[in-house]
């Protein structure tokens, strides 16, 4: 099958919740459970509520903020294999 003629199933799921995510990302769950179908995975890092709520700021405008955040981080680290988790303290 020629690959400019499989669908595309967006995910933006996350799991939930996260403290047992399993073996492998809901991601790869999607794409075995749908192997003919391209899964891209976007969007989730988005709240919602900002996502469908002009008012409250852009979609485009929140994953374009994450950018400086990684690069910064990329840049400390010395490697682009790392992940993010926020801790609230006090």
């Amino acid at each position: 099958m020629r690959d400019e003629h499989r669908s595309v199933l967006i995910d933006v799921a996350n799991v939930l919740p996260p403290d047992d995510p399993g073996p492998q990302s809901l991601g790869q769950q999607v794409q075995n459970a749908f192997p003919q179908t391209r899964v891209v995975k976007t969007l989730n890092t988005v709240n919602s509520e900002v996502m469908v709520n002009p008012q409250l700021g852009s979609a485009a405008r929140a994953t374009e903020s994450y950018m400086p955040l990684w690069l910064a981080l990329w840049r400390t680290l010395g490697t682009a294999a790392f992940s993010i988790k926020v801790v609230r303290q006090g």
